[in-house]
């Protein structure tokens, strides 16, 4: 990311935009291991156009223009379309470092939720000095995370010993609890779980470059949703490695259901930007770029940590994503698979479309009807072609085991805001085999 970085855009609806104040200020924030809220979040239509906001919570901020210091969480957002979101652009690429940027300051609430405190416009330098709010990035460590004490069938899923560890973070999720089935736990329990490309135990000096699963729990009132607004939930940067300590977990089969216990159970972050030589070389090939060439499909690319190829396809107006699992095994039948839909994708499209109205207009119907938003409305009854023409294509997957999986959303025409998405899976050979309609 090259300084000054330009983000966001400032034609977004007016509701919005008459929030935030028309004078630019310049702040400098201290960036710590909160990491980046937000997401894409799809709350916002803009001239035919679904918009997102991206937002970067800081742990201070300096308004340079005002001389006011802000010693709580400000949370910087900014606006954008889906096609204007590149993953490798972050401008806030390193935590626990002090940035300095411009923005409008939030001068009235918002009509929606997460607006953010100041609407980013720009990020014009890195690693600024700056004693204060350098203090109060030191202050964060030893990060604690989740409950010293949890339920009693997820501890004893590890070793009572707490060992300390190097790992080279790669990327995180969330798995909840309640997906826990036939596992006797407390279910108001969550697991927010970060994978490792590589882990030294400090402890036992064992290492290993096998992906593995890093995992911290809390109860749901303990939850970043149910805390107040200006406490940030801990995440990891991606590329970096931390020092931590946990429990190690048992050894036993590992669960592809209960996948993330099989890792360590996080206790402290001690350090972040640590120095190792034999996990940052796991991360440097980790980050080797890998591609195939396809015919019709074209260049594809390896997104290591999900394993899949991925490719953003020009067609039915827009660019729309194309997965196939990078499974060795299989690989060339899942190519041919995308190749036959892709290749002929019109005919395949009013196939997706007749077979989602054959198995979901009932459902479809129900859900319209049921909605509250069309409560005082006149009843109405969907035929077969106007959901076939109501559906907008979203992307194609092909799953490991060769099915295509195919994601269209009805139309706003139809749902309003809140719509639902439909998800065909089945074979070329045998057609849709399943089908379903949801919101997401």
């Amino acid at each position: 990311m090259e300084y000054p970085a330009t983000l966001g855009r400032l034609d977004i609806p007016e509701e919005v935009r008459s929030c935030f104040g028309t004078e630019l200020h310049e702040y400098i924030v201290a960036v710590g291991a909160g990491g980046s809220g937000g997401g894409n979040v799809f709350d916002i239509e803009f001239e035919g156009q679904l918009l997102f906001h991206l937002s970067q919570s800081c742990l201070a901020a300096l308004d340079i223009t005002s001389g006011e210091m802000h010693t709580d969480i400000t949370e910087f957002t900014w606006f954008l379309s889906y096609n204007e979101w590149h993953p490798e652009q972050n401008p806030f690429p390193d935590y626990d470092t002090v940035y300095r940027v411009k923005g409008y300051p939030l001068r009235k609430d918002a009509p929606r939720r997460n607006i953010g405190d100041v609407m980013l416009r720009e990020v014009t330098a890195i690693k600024q000095a700056h004693p204060y709010l350098q203090g109060i990035i030191a202050k964060q460590y030893p990060i604690p995370l989740g409950d010293a004490e949890i339920d009693s069938d997820v501890m004893a899923q590890y070793e009572p010993e707490l060992h300390e560890y190097l790992i080279a973070a790669t990327y995180d999720g969330s798995v909840s609890a309640w997906g826990w089935q036939g596992f006797p736990c407390d279910h108001s329990i969550r697991a927010q779980s970060m994978g490792s490309r590589g882990i030294i135990d400090l402890t036992t000096g064992a290492q290993s470059d096998a992906l593995t699963c890093v995992t911290w729990y809390s109860r749901s009132s303990d939850s970043p949703h149910a805390q107040e607004k200006k406490r940030i939930p801990f995440s990891f940067a991606t590329d970096k490695i931390y020092r931590i300590k946990g429990y190690p977990p048992k050894k036993r089969e590992p669960s592809e259901r209960l996948r993330f216990t099989d890792g360590v159970f996080l206790r402290e972050v001690l350090e972040y930007d640590v120095q190792n030589a034999f996990l940052q070389k796991l991360i440097d090939n980790f980050n080797t770029k890998v591609t195939i060439q396809s015919e019709i499909l074209g260049e594809l690319e390896l997104y290591k940590s999900a394993n899949w190829y991925s490719r953003l396809i020009e067609m039915c107006g827009g660019k729309h994503l194309l997965i196939v699992d990078a499974a060795e095994q299989g690989l060339s039948d899942r190519l041919k698979t995308a190749k036959t839909i892709i290749g002929d994708f019109e005919n395949w499209d009013a196939f997706f479309r007749r077979s989602a109205a054959e198995h979901l207009l009932a459902d479809a119907n129900e859900m319209l009807n049921d909605d509250p938003e069309n409560a005082e409305k006149e009843p109405h009854t969907l035929t077969a072609a106007e959901l076939e023409q109501n559906l907008e294509y979203e992307h194609l997957e092909i799953t490991a085991d060769g099915s295509y999986r195919v994601l269209y959303f009805a139309s706003k025409a139809l749902f309003g805001d809140d719509r639902p998405f439909i998800q065909l899976t089945g074979t070329i050979a045998d057609g849709v085999q399943e089908a379903e309609i949801d919101y997401s």
